[in-house]
């Protein structure tokens, strides 16, 4: 970014590293990247202390470089907002007065001279953010933040600048925050960017102080606030969910027995392949895509099949399902349809969540996969059903061809020969 500014006769020329360098700033290597990305949204969930309130102060100056900006700094409480919003006070008024056109700490609200205009906002006041749209915002402590205030009235403000969003807080259990942060750990997503980092990541904070903390703090309070560890709540399906992390995907291996889940994507989602061994129980093969024709889709599946020994596939045979299984059918696969969503889902979510829960399945470090299962809750309605989804606007394909997966690994299939399975 290069911005040149006619101030009092003179031309003043800031690059981020000249910007950073007047303001006495060296980012450590976690703040660099969060520095470096051209994510629109950019999430950080960090532990105590790691400089995430700095980190995103030099962000807001980094934009306001810019002319003619109109930025956010918002925050639960108008204290906490006044946290990141003094940082950028302070740093305009001692090493930057000249671009000051006027300033208020008191109303935090600073106008610079090239037309940009930085202004705190407490979350608290939800009418107090109804207004013009905007070019950037930071939100500081998200995970206090409800969701009701980022989706009804700071997203809207974004919308018509296409605006971008900087996220930091400490984790504060499977909220909103946590759905976002997810978002940004997806390799396929292209838009949000999201960081994990400790409190021992910031190399200003002596390992003795960390210790100490460990010591004196329960372990749950010690790994969401000092190592910015999601907890899981009550909403949770999955539980153990890393426990069951170890190994490697792994090649087919002649004369083993393996079971293969498929779930077909519908509209925007991704169609999903997960192949188990059906004695380690260890996942061993997985492929996920979108946006390819069936023509595309089937040669993938057929290839996959054949190389693990033309295994079982359960396949989900709802909605476009069922003339894709006769095609598959008609290829020489052994292919079992599934398609009691509605009355059977449920079950096949409980199942999964124990086998997790019990350590009977494993499978490797896939970000995407650990994401997914990590996020998926259950919502018990008003007339007094379970509900069992991903968040609105995330996906669950991974989790449902586990599912699937595991129902035939479950019931033998692939181990004994089968005609139908439920829904067939």
């Amino acid at each position: 970014m290069k911005v040149k500014l006619d101030i009092d006769d003179k031309q003043y020329e800031l690059k981020d590293e000249k910007l950073f360098k007047k303001l006495d700033y060296t980012a450590h290597i976690g703040q660099d990247e969060v520095h470096k990305s051209k994510a629109r949204w950019r999430v950080l969930a960090c532990g105590r202390r790691w400089g995430k309130t700095i980190c995103a102060s030099k962000e807001i100056m980094k934009a306001a470089m810019i002319p003619n900006q109109y930025l956010w700094i918002v925050a639960p409480t108008y204290p906490l907002t006044e946290k990141c919003f003094r940082e950028v006070y302070k740093h305009f008024t001692f090493n930057m007065p000249h671009w000051v056109e006027k300033k208020s700490e008191h109303n935090m609200r600073i106008k610079l001279n090239n037309g940009t205009i930085i202004e705190g906002k407490s979350a608290d006041n939800p009418d107090g953010l109804l207004g013009e749209g905007l070019n950037g915002l930071v939100i500081d402590e998200a995970a206090r933040i409800k969701k009701v205030v980022w989706d009804e009235y700071l997203r809207p403000t974004l919308a018509d600048k296409e605006g971008w969003g900087l996220f930091i807080s400490t984790p504060k259990g499977m909220n909103w925050f946590h759905e976002i942060f997810t978002r940004g750990q997806d390799k396929l997503e292209k838009e949000t960017e999201s960081w994990n980092f400790h409190t021992c990541d910031n190399p200003c904070i002596s390992k003795k102080e960390i210790e100490e903390a460990r010591k004196s703090l329960p372990e749950r309070a010690f790994k969401q606030e000092w190592l910015g560890v999601f907890i899981e709540d009550v909403g949770g399906v999955f539980r153990n969910v890393r426990e069951c992390v170890k190994g490697e995907l792994e090649n087919p291996i002649k004369g083993h027995k393996y079971i293969m889940g498929v779930d077909l994507a519908k509209h925007q989602d991704f169609t999903v392949i997960v192949i188990f061994d059906l004695v380690s129980r260890h996942l061993v093969y997985y492929d996920r895509f979108q946006h390819l024709d069936w023509g595309i889709q089937k040669q993938r599946i057929i290839k996959a099949n054949r190389a693990y020994n033309r295994c079982r596939i359960i396949l989900d045979s709802a909605g476009v399902g069922d003339p894709i299984l006769d095609d598959l059918r008609s290829n020489g696969l052994s292919v079992h349809g599934f398609n009691k969503w509605v009355s059977e889902k449920g079950l096949l979510v409980n199942d999964l969540a124990f086998a997790i829960e019990d350590g009977i399945i494993s499978y490797p470090d896939i970000p995407e996969l650990i994401n997914e299962l990590n996020i998926y809750a259950y919502q018990v309605t008003s007339s007094g059903h379970t509900r069992y989804n991903a968040p609105e606007g995330y996906h669950d394909d991974i989790v449902m061809a586990m599912c699937l997966a595991y129902l035939g690994m479950k019931k033998g299939y692939g181990l004994r020969d089968v005609t139908a399975v439920a829904g067939a």
